[in-house]
């Protein structure tokens, strides 16, 4: 959630795709059960939008599958909606939907372009990483690295914004509930 919400006097909403984390689940790449210690619900509306996946969780593409994220989106009428991550059945299907053109959309991700020089095969991928990211109003620049990609890896039109975290540094104060 960004700080200067309540200066601007602006409503937000968060929609959660599923609830890792409020909810005690097998984290993959830790190998254990992980649950948070701290209230990551109070103080602002948010929802559960059910999700369908046999396989829930960030992993894979078809982890995020809700399909009711675009219903509820147009029944609430964002001004712009903040997006983590782009990867997903559901982020996929939100940004594709003609519905929501009018909608800004400000993508807040981690860059996983590092990588050197493009073969053919993410060259493709690099190619329709472009075109998908064209439906983007900006892009939350989350740390050094992405700043500093070449102008051909970063979001079109060079949008890129500095972004704060998730949530600030000061919350977890030492503790990190997934050690």
């Amino acid at each position: 959630m960004l700080s200067w919400r309540p200066i601007l006097g602006w409503s937000q909403r968060c929609s959660y795709l599923w609830d890792f984390g409020i909810a005690e689940r097998h984290d993959k790449g830790f190998a254990q059960s992980v649950r948070w210690d701290l209230p990551l619900l109070e103080g602002y509306p948010s929802c559960f939008i059910p999700n369908r996946s046999p396989d829930p969780g960030t992993h894979h593409f078809g982890g995020l599958d809700n399909p009711k994220l675009v219903s509820v989106l147009l029944a609430w009428r964002p001004d712009a909606v903040l997006l983590f991550g782009y990867p997903f059945r559901s982020h996929l299907r939100l940004l594709l939907d003609p519905r929501l053109r009018r909608i800004p959309i400000v993508l807040r991700g981690d860059s996983h372009n590092l990588a050197g020089e493009y073969s053919w095969s993410t060259g493709f991928v690099a190619m329709l990483r472009r075109m998908l990211f064209r439906r983007f109003t900006a892009a939350l620049a989350v740390g050094q690295a992405k700043r500093g990609l070449p102008p051909r890896r970063r979001h079109p039109g060079g949008s890129d914004r500095a972004g704060p975290p998730r949530r600030g540094q000061s919350a977890f104060s030492g503790r990190c509930p997934c050690r």
